[in-house]
Parts: structure tokens; sequence; C-alpha cells
């Protein structure tokens, strides 16, 4: 009887996995291209000027613009990377250093901070030369992005392309000591 209920389980759990995976295959390829941005850069020029009737000139501001700002922001996203990666290392070692942790992490959350800044710098100017109807085409379809993002993964996953970001809101570690922390329970740090 007890295989019984363990074979059924295992049917039930694979027919889950299955739908669940069904689910993830139909959002990513079977969405109409229209709903989604692309995930390459340089594809976005050319899907901007689809969808936001982008006239020639638009197009090659468009471009230099995407040129240059990948250009400023590549310099800070390879730092970014090798301070998560020396944060990795630190927290994988025998005895990590929660000093030298900590201080990673206020690293990490200055270069992000950085690369939003120049995230936003981006927008603006792609703003600038955009008509207000493209303006609002364009952050409909962002908002549309991030809300079925948040969809799938859940709300406040501010890393790259969705993947968590390290550390609490806006990649800045939490403020104070945690509920039922070692401080709050007077046994010191």
């Amino acid at each position: 009887m007890k295989r019984h209920w363990l074979s059924l389980a295992v049917v039930i759990l694979i027919i889950l996995n299955l739908s669940a995976l069904g689910t993830l295959v139909y959002h990513r390829w079977f969405t109409p291209p229209k709903h989604r941005l692309p995930h390459h850069p340089e594809r976005m020029v050319d899907f901007l000027r689809k969808e936001l009737s982008l006239t020639d000139t638009q197009v090659a501001e468009s471009e230099s613009l995407r040129v240059r700002s990948e250009a400023s922001m590549s310099g800070v996203q390879r730092e970014l990377e090798q301070k998560r990666q020396s944060l990795m290392k630190e927290l994988a070692a025998d005895a990590p250093d929660s000093t030298r942790a900590n201080q990673l992490v206020e690293e990490i959350a200055m270069l992000q901070m950085t690369l939003e800044k120049q995230v936003i710098r981006h927008m603006l100017q792609q703003n600038a030369i955009l008509t207000s109807e493209q303006r609002a085409k364009l952050f409909s379809l962002l908002q549309e992005r991030m809300h079925r993002r948040d969809a799938m993964f859940g709300p406040s996953m501010g890393g790259p392309e969705g993947g968590p970001q390290l550390g609490g809101p806006g990649g800045r570690p939490p403020e104070g000591p945690r509920e039922g922390s070692r401080e709050e329970r007077g046994h010191g740090g």
C-alpha cells in the first residue's frame, strides 16, 4: 500500500514539474514578439524602431547612445562582477572574514548605484530624442516587462535580468540588527 502511495506521489510531482516547465517554455518562447523586449542591447534599437516607429535620425541617435552607454557601463559591470566573485569566495572560505565581506557588500552597493545612475542618464538621453507619444509607448512596454518579470520571479528582483541582488533594497546591506539577531538578544556581535 505504501508503495502505491509513493508511486502516486511521484506521478503527481512529475505532472506538476512538467506543467511548470511547460508554462515557463510557453512564456519564454511563445509569447507574441510584440510584447517581448529583446535581451540583447544591439537588438534593442531595431525593436524600438519597429515598436515606436522611430525615424532614421532617431535610429541613428539611439544607436549612438547605446554604443556610448555600453562603453561607459562595461567597466563598472566588470568591476561589479569581480566584487561579487570576491564576496562569494570570502563567504565560501572555511573562516570567512565578516569585516571583509561587509566591505565587499558596501563596494558592490556603490558600484550598483553607479550603474543605476548610468542607466538613468542613458534613459534621459533616450527620452530627449523621442516624441511624447513614443516615450509613453516605451514606458508602457518597460512597465509591462517589469510586471511580467515580477509575476514570474516575484517583486524586487533588482539584479541583472531579474536576478537577485546582494544586500537589502537597492543592493544596500540591511540597516541595524535583524529581528532575533545576537545584538537584539544581548549577546553582542
